[in-house]
């Protein structure tokens, strides 16, 4: 089963195209900056699609706990929240 997933992600990405993905994947990151930034938060490595936020007002911890709350998948790692996005 690990295998046949690995096999049709990367199908997927091949059929998509390898740019069209990176282009999507920098545009949401982009967004991603906008809305921390909006939220007085700060985004560290601008232009990858991980992302390192830094909340000064709240705890990463606290930030993470409160976003899985509401269905989003990120992880508090040495004082800032960390977000992947993706292009699925």
């Amino acid at each position: 089963p690990l295998y046949a997933a690995m096999e049709a992600s990367v199908d997927l990405l091949l059929e998509m195209g390898v740019k069209r993905v990176e282009a999507r994947v920098l545009e949401l990151a982009e967004g991603l900056r906008e809305v921390v930034e909006a939220a007085g938060g700060e985004v560290l490595h601008v232009g990858s699609p991980i992302a390192a936020c830094r909340f000064g007002w709240m705890e990463a911890g606290e930030v993470a706990r409160r976003l899985a709350e509401r269905g989003v998948v990120v992880s508090a790692r040495q004082g800032r929240v960390r977000v992947s996005v993706q292009y699925y």
